[in-house]
């Protein structure tokens, strides 16, 4: 598998408007309003195709990849004091993988790809990694193992749900695959395929789990499903008015927040549950996709990124007072 996805095929005249708008942003200030909610800063490392997770006050960054390949390390984040400090030498090197908190001390890595012997393959290993320790050790294998996989963590299981898997000889195809791991009996299980097969991002809202856009290596989605563990069913809700993939997205309060989008790389929105009426919104953020996302008592962060693809992620963090 190439290291360049199709959608990654970009100029150097592109690529030069890109960086060029980065840094424009970078130096001019926000409005008033942007001020009042955005704060800017620099990760050690430029990364994109990683995950994060917070336990409230850290942002643990955990793997992705940039201009020297496919990162191991862990970043991490003091919401407090804006230190930053990075733990050499910890994972399994892979991108385009999940990470959700177990409401505790530990973080759970899920899915993605890795490079082996020369090849990008897929990574069934579930690394947990303790927050307090910085141990890793592992637990039962993913039995699907995807690359752009979605997770959360919601009464003591990790729903897993969509993402790519390599076909011989045909490149990635998405697939419609769910399923739960029970972390107290250490062990996976398939449940309802999604509605639509893609690759994807989940939220938890009021006990039930919400699936926004996405992308099926045709064209990005407008579709919301919502799943409810309780029965096990599935509901397709009012489709989004654009298309939105490569995006990150989280809850607050009653609505949900997505950063970034493949085609229009400075879109924000915001989802309101109760109405399920989606609205662009400003909130300066920095253009780019394929970032992380997490929350903390001091507001949500959105960590690296890309503009295009190696050569092309950013070393940004943003928190955003929602």
């Amino acid at each position: 598998m190439s290291t360049c996805q199709p959608r990654f095929c970009f100029t150097q005249f592109q690529t030069l408007l890109m960086l060029v708008a980065i840094l424009l942003l970078g130096a001019c200030s926000f409005n008033p309003k942007q001020q009042e909610i955005t704060e800017s800063s620099t990760l050690q490392k430029a990364r994109f195709g990683h995950a994060s997770i917070s336990d409230g006050r850290y942002v643990y960054l955990f793997g992705g990849s940039g201009r020297t390949g496919v990162y191991r390390d862990v970043e991490i984040i003091d919401s407090q004091t804006g230190e930053v400090r990075t733990l050499d030498s910890k994972l399994i090197p892979r991108r385009y993988h999940a990470a959700v908190w177990d409401g505790a001390d530990k973080a759970y890595l899920i899915g993605g790809s890795a490079v082996r012997k020369g090849r990008w393959t897929r990574v069934p290993v579930v690394e947990v990694f303790d927050l307090k320790t910085h141990e890793v050790t592992h637990v039962a294998q993913n039995p699907l193992a995807a690359l752009f996989n979605t997770a959360v963590y919601l009464d003591g299981k990790i729903y897993v749900f969509g993402g790519s898997e390599p076909q011989r000889g045909k490149g990635l195809q998405v697939v419609s695959d769910s399923w739960v791991y029970d972390i107290a009996n250490d062990s996976w299980s398939l449940l309802q395929n999604m509605p639509v097969a893609k690759e994807t991002k989940a939220v938890v809202y009021e006990d039930r789990i919400y699936l926004f856009g996405g992308y099926d290596y045709n064209h990005s989605h407008t579709s919301v499903e919502r799943y409810d563990p309780a029965s096990g069913n599935w509901t397709l809700l009012p489709d989004l008015p654009v298309a939105i993939s490569a995006h990150s997205v989280t809850v607050k309060g009653d609505s949900a927040y997505m950063f970034g989008n493949y085609d229009d790389l400075g879109a924000t929105y915001h989802y309101d549950f109760t109405s399920q009426q989606l609205e662009p919104i400003d909130l300066g953020y920095i253009p780019r996709r394929h970032t992380a996302i997490a929350n903390t008592s001091r507001g949500v962060y959105v960590t690296g990124g890309t503009i295009q693809n190696e050569n092309g992620a950013v070393a940004v963090a943003q928190r955003f007072s929602l």
